[in-house]
């Protein structure tokens, strides 16, 4: 009886079409928001100029007291989300070796950062740079030994059907959820303004899937040497 009830709910949920969401950050002059958030993040930031956005990466100044960044504990039984972070690193540095630009290594302290924001995002149920207790990007750079850097976020879904743009696509794996991520992250400027400045040096994604399949997706960008390579 009970597996005849779970029949019609699993394909009355596979009808139901979600949207995927994704927000950018740089870091210039100080956070300027590039997404759907924009005017949240930092409303009183100039738009950025393309012909100088390098010459406006600056120093982070935020502090990370009180951000500790523990391990998170991935256990999706979906997709694995390590191999979902390595695809979409491989796929970032694809782009970016297309573009003419080095490809970013893998840092370790910027994957746990970026694994605890995901996980922070699934804990907290929201979507942003900032979490709702105040730890900002600038202070997941410092927890992560970055001085200047970037950061792209991403929520979607996995063996669900999203609607992109006016199209419904199912990711069913590991190396179709990358790819979908990184697609919608390359058609987005913002987005598209870390994976190809020329100026990050690093990287660190951090991905974490829920138990309803829902994915948390972050990529960190540093400049310089965040001392985590793996």
């Amino acid at each position: 009886m009970i597996r005849l009830v779970a029949v019609p709910i699993r394909i009355v949920l596979r009808m139901m079409v979600f949207y995927l969401v994704i927000i950018g950050l740089v870091t210039t002059g100080g956070f300027a928001g590039v997404g759907p958030l924009a005017d949240e993040l930092a409303a009183d930031d100039a738009p950025l100029d393309e012909t100088t956005v390098d010459s406006l990466v600056d120093r982070v100044t935020g502090s990370a007291s009180e951000f500790t960044g523990q391990p998170v504990e991935q256990n999706a039984t979906v997709v694995d989300e390590p191999t979902v972070e390595q695809e979409i690193h491989e796929e970032i540095n694809d782009e970016r070796v297309d573009e003419g630009l080095d490809p970013l290594q893998r840092d370790a302290d910027l994957r746990r950062v970026a694994r605890n924001h995901s996980a922070d995002m699934v804990r907290q149920e929201y979507v942003g740079h900032e979490s709702p207790d105040g730890v900002t990007p600038a202070d997941r750079l410092s927890a992560a030994g970055c001085s200047a850097g970037g950061e792209n976020v991403a929520q979607s879904w996995v063996d669900e059907p999203v609607n992109v743009d006016g199209k419904t696509i199912v990711a069913e794996n590991e190396t179709e959820l990358a790819a979908h991520l990184v697609e919608r992250w390359m058609d987005s400027p913002g987005h598209r303004e870390n994976i190809l400045r020329e100026s990050f040096a690093e990287s660190g994604v951090g991905v974490v899937v829920t138990d309803d399949n829902r994915v948390y997706a972050t990529q960190k960008f540093c400049v310089g040497s965040a001392g985590g390579l793996l």
